[in-house]
């Protein structure tokens, strides 16, 4: 009865102590692949501002101006896009009120793209 009790809480402990193992194996293991993906994502930061504060043939606005001066917006575009999307909001009001096959294909002008 003791010798089985004994293998038991031997059994246990053997068991026990590779599951920990295992644990932190894995665990170490996770904790050096999250330190190498920091280190691969500050390279190809370091890159990345490397490449932008190169010298260039056709010399153009660096990153840091171009982030300062924020977007910038084509009013013509924009006033564009605007009567697009009205003039589609018209169509989809006619074809609610009159659903047929010819309103819900009606274009009402060629599609809005950039210039």
């Amino acid at each position: 009865m003791e010798s089985t009790v004994i293998f038991w809480l031997f059994s246990t402990f053997l068991i026990g102590g590779g599951m920990l193992v295992l644990l932190l194996g894995y665990r170490s293991i996770e904790e050096q692949r999250a330190r190498e993906e920091e280190q691969r994502e500050a390279q190809e930061l370091r890159a990345v501002r490397d490449m932008a504060a190169m010298p260039r043939f056709f010399a153009g606005p660096t990153v840091t101006d171009s982030l300062s001066a924020g977007p910038v917006l084509d009013d013509a575009l924009l006033a564009d896009l605007e009567s697009y999307v009205r003039a589609e909001q018209v169509l989809a009001a006619q074809f609610v009120n009159e659903p047929s096959v010819d309103s819900l294909y009606r274009q009402s002008r060629p599609s809005a793209f950039l210039h």
